[in-house]
């Protein structure tokens, strides 16, 4: 029995998918004198298998709240970055986001309010981001950013555009036209060509750097250097 998928060209120059399946045509004596076979086209099937394995990737690299990439897209792409940078001799940047008081809000308003916090955060990050750039949610209230080539000097301003954006930011809590507001923390780590860094080192950089804007005022940007001392 022969059985196979492949791609094939119709006459009118379509390309088409087809199941190709044969069997031996024996005599009366059990010898192969031919075969006998017939040609499907599956290529529906073969489009739908293939956006459902690209839906279903799709799904496990995105936060299913914010739309943002997940943790384990973040740590994949930014391990691909920290390689494409020893290749191409450029920087990249991280930023880790920390929303202040998040847990406030979860106990005063409930978890649904605190969920459309989070998917409003979501946005302003999206929004501050250019194409190449990936924003992600790596935990509960907290996001990492990835910025290829980009030192930390172009870092800082684009933390600092996220951080004011949110803190201009009002949510409605649906009930008498109640509005509140939110900030965030921010950390950013950056890594050059000629550095011996992985995803894992850089992100505890940046969350260091985070610990120290959290703990010395919250609402502010951190690129401090002291990081032995944390």
């Amino acid at each position: 029995k022969w059985q196979a998928d492949y791609l094939m060209k119709t006459k009118d120059g379509r390309k088409i998918w087809v199941a190709d399946i044969s069997f031996p045509w024996l005599d009366d004596n059990g010898l192969k004198i031919g075969s006998v076979g017939s040609l499907r086209d599956i290529t529906e099937r073969v489009h739908a298998e293939t956006m459902a394995k690209e839906e279903m990737a799709r799904m496990a690299n995105t936060d299913q709240l914010t739309s943002l990439s997940s943790r384990r897209y973040f740590f994949s792409k930014l391990e691909d970055e920290l390689k494409r940078i020893k290749r191409s001799h450029e920087e990249l940047s991280v930023l880790l986001i920390d929303m202040d008081y998040f847990k406030n809000i979860n106990n005063n308003y409930g978890q649904h309010i605190g969920d459309k916090v989070l998917q409003g955060v979501g946005r302003i990050i999206a929004s501050c981001l250019r194409e190449t750039d990936t924003g992600a949610r790596v935990g509960g209230e907290e996001f990492g950013v990835i910025l290829p080539e980009t030192p930390s000097s172009g870092a800082y301003w684009v933390a600092e555009r996220i951080r004011s954006s949110v803190a201009k930011e009002t949510f409605n809590l649906g009930e008498e036209n109640h509005l509140f507001g939110c900030t965030v923390s921010i950390g950013i780590a950056s890594g050059r060509f000629d550095q011996n860094l992985d995803a894992n080192t850089l992100y505890k950089i940046a969350d260091q750097r985070l610990y120290i804007a959290k703990h010395t005022g919250r609402n502010q940007v951190s690129m401090d250097e002291l990081v032995e001392m944390h």
